[in-house]
């Protein structure tokens, strides 16, 4: 049977029930009838990618953070499957250590089964008025995300030791290579050349990028630029413009930030390819995320 790879998010709609946790969810966490089992979506000569979309509300309560929870056991539980998650950006809802800390010691068990990668979005700054976000560096972000069944896998980082721009060298099934490219909020000019630049040491890769802020609610690109506006900053169309368009071994691009829960834009690249723009965000569903 022909191997087939899916990337997938996960909502509520179709795990309407998480009865395969380790551990039991809150009482009153009910799920509508549904007539598929969650766990019929996986296929068994399949591999998937799970994607978690702006999850900065699981760390508002406690009671949010075992929605959380239940989702990380969920593809735990699927490891032979699952192959590694990737999320969007918005790890945190204020930059605080607290959030941060919260973060890390849910997530940090579950990496060592299935791997754990995250771009960072502008919730992960720190926000102060009256300027409307202040620098690259005032954020937790590197401190926290770095876990160590997964850093081993960063093949090249745009600055030692920060993990906003990395190379990420992957496997879906054994020996299918595929390559993570994440990029930080608003990249600078800088990082889109050292981006581009390698992805062309690679060029019959699969890559995946991903970057925070780079879809609209109307699902064009965004041409404008917003908390980072520092010169050197870009926004999405020139990343497309000068990244993604001339390098067609960058085969999707996955974003977050929007309040729109998810949108597809399907644009054509230099070489003919279609290639998908995906924008997924569960930051208003109820719990933080709804698991």
């Amino acid at each position: 049977m022909k191997k087939e790879i899916y990337i997938f998010a996960l909502l509520l709609c179709c795990l309407s029930n998480i009865s395969c946790a380790k551990e039991p969810l809150p009482d009153d966490m009910k799920f509508d009838d549904h007539p598929d089992n969650p766990d019929s979506v996986l296929h068994n000569d399949s591999k998937y990618i799970a994607v978690f979309g702006d999850i900065q509300n699981y760390f508002t309560s406690s009671q949010n953070m075992q929605y959380y929870k239940g989702s990380l056991q969920w593809i735990t539980s699927h490891a032979d499957k699952i192959s590694f998650i990737l999320h969007t950006g918005d790890v945190t809802n204020y930059n605080s250590p607290g959030e941060w800390q919260n973060f890390y010691n849910i997530t940090a068990p579950y990496t060592n089964i299935v791997p754990f990668y995250t771009c960072i979005g502008n919730h992960d700054y720190l926000c102060s008025a009256p300027d409307p976000w202040n620098h690259r560096d005032s954020t937790h972000f590197s401190e926290y995300v770095g876990f160590p069944s997964t850093v081993s896998h960063i093949e090249a980082y745009y600055e030692s030791g920060h993990f906003e721009n990395v190379l990420v060298h992957e496997e879906l099934f054994e020996g299918d290579d595929v390559y993570l490219l994440i990029l930080e909020l608003n990249p600078r000019r800088l990082v889109v050349e050292w981006a581009d630049s390698l992805v062309k040491t690679i060029p019959n890769s699969n890559i995946i990028l991903i970057t925070h802020r780079y879809m609209t609610a109307n699902a064009h690109r965004y041409t404008n630029l917003l908390y980072i506006t520092d010169t050197a900053s870009r926004p999405a169309q020139y990343v497309w413009d000068n990244l993604i368009y001339g390098n067609d071994n960058i085969r999707c691009v996955l974003c977050g930030h929007v309040s729109s829960l998810s949108r597809v834009l399907y644009s054509e690249n230099a070489f003919g390819r279609i290639v998908p723009q995906i924008e997924f965000n569960i930051q208003k569903l109820p719990h933080g995320g709804d698991g």
